[in-house]
């Protein structure tokens, strides 16, 4: 996962090799919450991870973001014409248990090998988002030859930036002052000042 440096307050979670997560505050100030966002991997023909979610979700169902190559096909998020793994429905199960929606429209193609075109990198929101939610879409222009296409998710989200969070101050200690004295020196011979 790549954070911005300009966001300043954020933690990183490891829950595990398949499930990391990004804690964010945002919101205005003296509204501020959290926002976290888990990226997963969930290997083909298991539900490791989808359990691993379900008992973080249990423990904290707030604002939250879910994205990742989860690895099961169903026509809910694969169209009409996707096939059901038997398995998907653990996680049709988890989506509407933690209050998530898909974000990315169903039938978008996320996994193109060799002309075998399937969607199997999702993205879902929690509800409490849905305002916030602006796109969710493959980003052709960031592609970088896998066989996953990239997916762009844009939220219109405060947060705060480390620009914002530490004010600059000087730092007298360094100063080199005789340095300074010769520049001040120089730089004000022959000015008249009037208070």
């Amino acid at each position: 996962m790549l954070i911005s440096k300009r966001i300043g307050q954020w933690t990183h979670h490891a829950h595990g090799r398949d499930v990391q997560e990004v804690r964010l505050r945002v919101g205005e100030e003296g509204e501020q919450r959290e926002l976290r966002v888990f990226n997963i991997y969930n290997p083909v023909g298991c539900i490791d991870t989808i359990v691993k979610l379900e008992d973080l979700f249990g423990r904290n169902t707030g604002s939250s973001v879910i994205v990742g190559d989860f690895n099961l096909h169903h026509p809910a998020w694969g169209g009409d014409n996707a096939v059901q793994d038997p398995k998907a429905d653990a996680l049709i199960e988890l989506t509407d248990s933690a209050n998530l929606d898909l974000w990315l429209a169903p039938g978008t193609i996320t996994r193109d090998e060799s002309g075998h075109q399937t969607t199997i990198d999702l993205v879902f929101g929690s509800h409490d988002l849905s305002e916030r939610f602006l796109a969710s879409e493959i980003a052709h222009e960031c592609h970088s030859h896998s066989d996953h296409l990239p997916i762009r998710t844009v939220l219109d989200i405060n947060t705060t930036s480390t620009a914002d969070s530490a004010p600059k101050r000087r730092n007298w200690k360094a100063m080199e002052t005789e340095k300074f004295d010769k520049f001040v020196a120089a730089n004000l011979r022959g000015k008249t000042w009037t208070l």
